[in-house]
This record gives C-alpha cells, sequence and structure tokens, in this order.
C-alpha cells in the first residue's frame, strides 16, 4: 500500500493516491468542422506530477494527434476536498466536491460536457458531462 500513495500533497496531509484511473465514454462529433473519430472515449492512467498536487497524462489520440488530462485537488473551506479534471486546453472542466479526507473507489465528476474546441476550421467534438475517476492501484 505505501507504494500506492505519495505525501507531498499539501491537500492530503495524510496522503494522496499516486496514480487515477480516468474513464470518459460517450465522446462524438460535433460543430461546422466534426471530428470523424474524436478517438478520447477510452481509459488513461494519471499519474502524479512532480511538484504540484495533481496527476497528468499525455498520449497519442483524437483529432489533434494526442490527448492530454489534469487532475487535480482543491481545498475547501469546509475542509472537505474538490476533485477537478480538464482535457488540454478546453475550458470546460469537470468536478466533484464534498470530497472526504478519504479516498473512495470511484469519483464521477460532472460538468465538462460542451463542443470542443469551437475554431472554425478545427475538427471538434462533443465531449459528455461525466467522467469517471478511481483510484489506479
Amino acid at each position: 500500500m505505501s507504494g500506492d500513495v505519495v505525501c507531498d500533497c499539501s491537500a492530503c496531509p495524510c496522503g494522496a493516491p499516486k496514480k487515477f484511473k480516468l474513464t470518459i465514454s460517450g465522446v462524438t462529433p460535433c460543430g461546422d468542422t466534426p471530428c470523424d473519430e474524436c478517438g478520447i472515449d477510452g481509459t488513461c492512467i494519471l499519474e502524479q506530477a512532480p511538484g504540484w498536487c495533481g496527476w497528468r497524462y499525455d498520449g497519442p489520440g483524437g483529432c489533434w494527434g494526442y490527448k492530454a488530462w489534469n487532475l487535480w485537488l482543491e481545498q475547501k473551506e469546509d475542509c472537505t476536498l474538490g476533485l477537478v479534471a480538464d482535457f488540454y486546453t478546453k475550458q470546460g472542466k469537470w468536478k466533484a466536491t464534498g470530497i472526504a479526507h478519504r479516498w473512495a473507489k470511484q469519483y464521477v465528476l460532472t460538468g465538462g460536457a460542451e463542443c470542443f474546441p469551437v475554431v472554425p476550421g478545427v475538427p471538434s467534438c462533443q465531449f459528455p458531462d461525466t467522467l469517471t475517476v478511481e483510484f489506479e492501484r
């Protein structure tokens, strides 16, 4: 278990997972220039990024030739945590709030539904409103 936890995350003085598994499905073409192969559906393993309380995945895929996910913790005033995920430079983020300082098996993050990017001539994909994040051992 000790190899699964890092202790350098200021939002989690009792430790944080070294890795998270992010799963997304239901990404579809959209916009003026729909992407013919969004390639974002599936599972990615996000690993702790050095120097901050966050996790990252960079890899190939999608119309843009790559996919980049970030996941981080936000400490709330009521002593709970928020878990936030974003994709590349997409403005909309997925969030889960009210997380106690313990790790559930799975979190469902909501709020990221939108067509991205909304730039004329650039292939676009519609992202779903939810994605799933799990503690990866």
